[in-house]
């Protein structure tokens, strides 16, 4: 799931597919213009990432009609 326009610099999360049995309830809540909140470790890979492998991970916020967050700052896009 990417979290911006371009997926080389913006964050995302990344489910494997070993865990998405678990997240079939989860999955299609994850659309565009749904705010959610997720917990885990950020990694680099192509841009800030963080891997869920449990539900408990991802919370659903609500709909796009809450302000957009603000954009990672230049010393978190580039975590190398």
């Amino acid at each position: 799931v990417n979290f911006g326009a371009d997926w080389h610099t913006d964050f995302s999360i990344t489910i494997p597919a070993k865990f998405r049995r678990g997240l079939k309830e989860l999955l299609p809540q994850l659309k565009a213009g749904v705010r959610v909140r997720v917990r885990g470790s950020i990694y680099e890979e192509n841009g800030p990432m963080i891997k869920v492998t449990k539900p408990e991970q991802v919370e659903i916020i609500g709909a796009s009609d809450l302000p957009r967050p603000l954009k990672l700052p230049p010393s978190l896009r580039n975590l190398r």
